[in-house]
């Protein structure tokens, strides 16, 4: 709510019939239900990226590595980037930024779902259920762990300088190889928050559909978040989650779910011409 009234203020709207809308029922309801759907798509995206591996025994890893060079020419996006940022002070403050993504994304959905358009928010939050609805199962189609688990050795001499992503990459790994140990049938003491997953970055996804909304309808927003989906990208790569194809891959999909939100939650304020209107509109026969 804060920072819907600071983008009010900003693009000079008025507060008034914001203030309106937070002393109707409905608007409070809307935002139950809205975070209601945000919970149950959160519960869905995790059980099914952590169930990958007992879904699907195959990875696509080498041929996304393969597509990685060819998109770019036989440059490989990931040994470019290790090698450009291996002794960088900015290694840190990537993988930093990395580490605030969940934040970044509570902090949109929140001020989204507190906006003061019913329809708006209704199809921003039908965006992130295409997101990461759609992410999620792309995941299942094409599995793959990422360049960090199939060239390891390439972030050898970077990892000490980013922290947060080698401990969290350990993490992972672990809960990993328990879920590999499920396909015999022995399944337990493992964390459904914890699964790898590269194929899309959902990370530079929902930045890129957060920075589509902010620039139809908070642009003081959208150069944040134009600058927050580069940032994630080439942190993605730096610290070894994702391929390159990963990332426009996530903000293909981004794009498309704005599309089909707007197409899907149509506007029930457009209502289709009254008899009097079709009338006074028919084309009039000439004697």
């Amino acid at each position: 709510v804060g920072l819907q009234l600071l983008v009010h203020l900003v693009q000079r709207k008025p507060l008034s019939g914001y203030f309106a809308g937070l002393r109707d029922w409905r608007w409070w309801g809307l935002w139950l239900r809205l975070w209601i759907v945000c919970m149950a798509l959160t519960y869905t995206y995790f059980w099914v990226k952590v169930c990958v591996p007992l879904l699907r025994a195959d990875l696509y890893d080498p041929l996304l590595w393969r597509l990685d060079r060819l998109l770019h020419c036989g440059f490989s996006p990931s040994v470019f980037a290790t090698a450009l940022f291996e002794n960088s002070p900015l290694t840190g403050g990537l993988d930093r930024w990395y580490g605030l993504w969940s934040s970044t994304v509570l902090v949109m959905i929140a001020f989204f779902t507190a906006g003061s358009d019913a329809l708006l928010r209704r199809r921003f939050m039908l965006s992130c259920v295409f997101l990461w609805g759609l992410g999620c199962w792309l995941y299942v189609a094409v599995p793959a762990l990422g360049p960090v688990f199939y060239v390891p050795e390439l972030w050898k001499e970077i990892a000490a300088r980013i922290p947060g992503s080698t401990a969290m990459h350990e993490v992972l790994w672990a809960n990993y190889q328990k879920m590999l140990a499920g396909r015999s049938g022995v399944l337990r003491e493992f964390n459904p928050v914890y699964a790898i997953a590269a194929m899309p970055s959902l990370h530079v996804g929902a930045h890129a559909l957060f920075a589509t909304w902010a620039w139809r309808h908070a642009r003081p927003l959208a150069p944040l978040f134009l600058l927050a989906t580069f940032l994630t990208f080439v942190g993605s790569l730096v610290t070894g989650w994702h391929y390159a194809i990963d990332g426009y891959v996530g903000i293909l999909l981004a794009v498309a779910s704005y599309r089909l939100a707007s197409f899907c939650e149509r506007d029930v304020r457009v209502t289709a011409p009254t008899a009097a209107g079709a009338a006074a509109s028919a084309p009039v026969a000439k004697d």
